[in-house]
């Protein structure tokens, strides 16, 4: 895969982990990607579909299931080294750009919290008296891309693609991975 098409895939899993991470039917689908990962058997080019569907799982269960998480992510990372393969090191950016640390908050500092995931973020300037905000995506941000770098069908897939589309046709993944 290019270096586009490892940042894009890589965006995908994490959007689409954190998505059904809140989703109600969150366990019917952890048994189909499953059973996706399972199908995947020989070392071939389906490889890198099963790194996705691998790192789509370790998100789902980032919050709630980490020792099947990591066993999970070491499973990707292991598969993703065999094949010469930075896309789960993009991922691994991503997770470690939009995990958020123990801060103190309040008045004097009376309350630690922790904001868990995060995935957007506003900030605020002001230049020449007059206040301007902006809305940055961190897990775009961790892999150095932006919306105004995509074109229409990778706009598409990132940001409309649903899980059951893919898992209905793989080769959505197969274009996306080969395009430059």
């Amino acid at each position: 895969m290019s270096e586009l098409s490892d940042k894009i895939m890589a965006l995908k899993a994490f959007y689409l982990g954190s998505d059904i991470r809140q989703s109600t039917s969150k366990n019917d689908i952890l048994v189909q990607l499953e059973k996706k990962v399972n199908d995947i058997h020989q070392i071939n080019d389906k490889n890198e579909i099963k790194i996705f569907y691998l790192l789509i799982i370790s998100d789902i269960l980032r919050e709630n299931n980490q020792e099947k998480m990591i066993e999970i992510r070491k499973q990707a990372k292991d598969l993703a080294d065999e094949l010469g393969s930075n896309f789960y090191y993009k991922y691994m950016n991503i997770v470690n750009a939009t995990q958020t640390q123990n801060r103190a908050y309040g008045l004097s500092e009376g309350y630690i919290a922790n904001r868990g995931i995060l995935r957007r973020r506003v900030e605020h300037h002001e230049y020449r008296f007059q206040s301007y905000s902006f809305l940055y995506d961190e897990a775009m941000a961790a892999v150095d891309l932006s919306e105004i770098n995509l074109n229409i069908e990778l706009q598409n897939f990132l940001f409309k693609l649903k899980i059951s589309d893919i898992l209905e046709n793989q080769e959505i993944l197969c274009r996306v991975m080969s395009s430059d």
